[in-house]
């Protein structure tokens, strides 16, 4: 009979599928219209949103729209909303649970890039431990040959690499970060559905590192006909974290679970 044995780098791997998550942000308890620049309770702007003749051009704000979930709430941001400089970029940054450990966490969130206009701009989502530093992010640059696509790329601690994977225009996903004791690892997918893994590394963490921010940053990548107007905007939504099971606890739960499975085949 073949045995069946677990593996600690799979349990590294462990996708969010199979973790208990709690939302952090889902903006339900927000009105429509409310801005991310002190208005949307725990996030902050890069920059004040400016202020026009006709009004206030927002550079993210909470609205109502039929992704993930019909007429559901979500955060919104990017150039239709805002009147940034040529080739700026510009972020907003949503704090996360206050003495998270970095180690063994993951950071989730539903994600979308809506149109697809003829210039396009470039986004990302990083997540940062308390001094503020990069730890991981995910960045999505226009395919060039493609105007329904973005390409797929990471940074990993001090690492940094490209991947076949890209992300269409108005499709909906999930994005996850897994940190490990050791390793650090990035999960997508399409919304509800399995996660494909983008890329591992090897990183080191101090036991002591905590979780900060989630950041969504957006920069304009070419000269558009009127500043901050290629309508291109990242949708976000259902930010949450989760505690990663140290490969101890998993492989102990893992080993009752073999254990049953054995004992159901033996009935």
């Amino acid at each position: 009979m073949k045995s069946l044995k677990l593996s600690l780098f799979s349990l590294a791997l462990l996708p969010a599928s199979t973790l208990s998550a709690a939302v952090v942000y889902d903006f339900q308890s927000e009105s429509d219209y409310d801005y991310f620049d002190g208005e949307v309770s725990g996030w902050t702007q890069s920059e004040s949103n400016p202020v026009l003749v006709d009004g206030t051009a927002p550079l993210g704000e909470v609205e109502t729209l039929d992704y993930f979930g019909t007429a559901n709430k979500v955060g919104v941001f990017g150039t239709a909303y805002n009147n940034s400089p040529f080739n700026a970029t510009t972020s907003v940054s949503g704090a996360l649970p206050a003495s998270t450990s970095l180690v063994n966490s993951q950071v989730s969130l539903d994600f979308a890039i809506a149109n697809d206009a003829a210039v396009r701009d470039s986004f990302s989502i990083a997540i940062t431990d308390l001094s503020s530093t990069t730890v991981a992010s995910i960045i999505f640059t226009p395919d060039s040959g493609d105007s329904t696509l973005w390409t797929i790329s990471y940074t990993i601690g001090g690492s940094s690499g490209s991947t076949t994977f890209s992300l269409t225009a108005n499709a909906e996903y999930s994005f996850y970060f897994n940190f490990n004791d050791s390793t650090t690892s990035l999960f997508y997918g399409g919304y509800g559905e399995s996660s494909s893994l983008i890329a591992t590394s090897t990183t080191s963490f101090d036991s002591s590192a905590e979780l900060g921010d989630i950041v969504i940053s957006n920069t304009q990548t070419d000269f558009e006909t009127d500043a901050g107007n290629s309508t291109n905007v990242a949708i976000f939504d259902n930010i949450a974290t989760a505690v990663i099971p140290e490969p101890s606890v998993a492989l102990l739960g893992g080993i009752a679970g073999l254990g049953l499975l054995r004992r159901r085949r033996s009935n």
